[in-house]
């Protein structure tokens, strides 16, 4: 009695471009998390920052315009008031709740433009 062994299959060439479609789409994704932690953490700072505020505009109420401490409160609010609390990055963007929409506004505007210009050369 012989054994017979299954037929050869030929070999396989195993493709890496699958897996290096992966990691653009990982990338992305990491960098939407970062943005959107960074985000809601920036809007919280700024809503404790109006809570501050606002608690601090009680207390002021409560106090006779004769205290030093209602003086001095005073003074705190107008520095509040003349430099609000906001997080930015790189001077000039700011973070908050508008900032993942503005960033889809702008990518798929310039989506756009450029599929405008393909079709132009």
């Amino acid at each position: 009695m012989r054994l017979e062994l299954p037929p050869r299959r030929a070999p396989t060439n195993v493709s890496t471009t699958g897996w290096l479609m992966v990691i653009p789409v990982l990338l992305i994704t990491a960098i939407f998390g970062i943005l959107c932690g960074m985000t809601f953490t920036a809007q919280r700072v700024q809503n404790n920052a109006d809570v501050l505020k606002e608690r601090v505009t009680k207390i002021l109420l409560d106090l006779h315009t004769d205290d030093v401490c209602y003086k001095a409160i005073k003074g705190f609010l107008k520095i509040v008031a003349a430099h609000p609390i906001r997080t930015r990055a790189f001077g000039g963007v700011l973070f908050n709740n508008t900032l993942i929409p503005t960033c889809i506004g702008y990518i798929l505007t310039y989506t756009v433009i450029a599929l405008q210009f393909d079709n132009v050369i």
